[in-house]
């Protein structure tokens, strides 16, 4: 479901729903042609996890429920969230070195996705869309000097 041609938000939430990822606040500045990010937030994470064995290990982490809230309700309370359109990352299964990540990363990947589409329901943000890394990748990306870098996470941080 894509937004009408001629409906552009003030605001724009992006969401890497990883554990390791991150939620950012931008909007468009039409007279620059440029987006001016306002805030980015890591992941909320507290240490546990949900089996038993993840909360008895130290090093365990897992998402962070109330702050997910916090970090939307927060957003909501310091700008329009009426003119905000919010972008999800999809969720989907990665190779590393030739073969499937294991059950546990892919049900942590799919588990932070339908955490956060539970978060912003309940904030009330409008305008949910979900966009697969490619697609949103190749979108933003598509010039230099983005075009030529390896690495998707090199060409985000480089382009905050």
């Amino acid at each position: 479901m894509y937004p009408p041609a001629t409906l552009i938000p003030k605001y724009v939430i992006g969401i890497d729903p990883g554990l390791r990822g991150a939620i950012a606040l931008l909007s468009h500045v039409s007279s620059k042609k440029q987006i001016q990010v306002h805030e980015i937030f890591d992941c909320p994470l507290k240490s546990g996890g949900l089996t038993k064995k993840a909360r008895e290990n130290p090093n365990s982490i897992t998402f962070d429920l109330q702050g997910m809230l916090s970090v939307l309700r927060g957003l909501g309370k310091k700008y329009e969230t009426w003119d905000t359109q919010v972008f999800i990352e999809q969720s989907q299964v990665m190779s590393k070195g030739g073969r499937q990540q294991g059950s546990v990363s892919n049900f942590t990947i799919g588990y932070g996705y339908g955490l956060w589409m539970m978060a912003l329901t309940s904030v009330d943000l409008p305008w949910i869309y979900s966009f697969s890394p490619i697609e949103w990748t190749r979108r933003l990306f598509s010039k230099e000097p983005y075009k030529s870098m390896e690495s998707t996470k090199d060409r985000s941080i480089t382009y905050v």
